[in-house]
């Protein structure tokens, strides 16, 4: 939808770090947890174990959120 920035941190190492252009895609994968960070919430599309994730906010807005085995069910649609 737009440019956004990202930069994730799999079970407690930074693994990705880029602006991504839509339709942009990367990979992640962790045994315990990932740690997003996203520059426009409202530009981020992103998937967990294979289904959609739920949007994270309005366009513009910064959000930083930490994805666990105990908690994944309440991003997916």
């Amino acid at each position: 939808t737009a440019p956004c920035f990202v930069e994730i941190a799999a079970d407690g190492k930074v693994s990705f770090t880029k602006a991504m252009e839509p339709g942009d895609r990367q990979r992640i994968q962790a045994q315990k947890d990932n740690l997003l960070n996203v520059g426009d919430a409202g530009a981020f599309r992103w998937t967990l174990n294979g289904k959609r994730a739920r949007p994270l906010g309005p366009a513009g807005a910064a959000r930083s959120l930490r994805v666990t085995q105990a908690n994944f069910k309440k991003f997916q649609q």
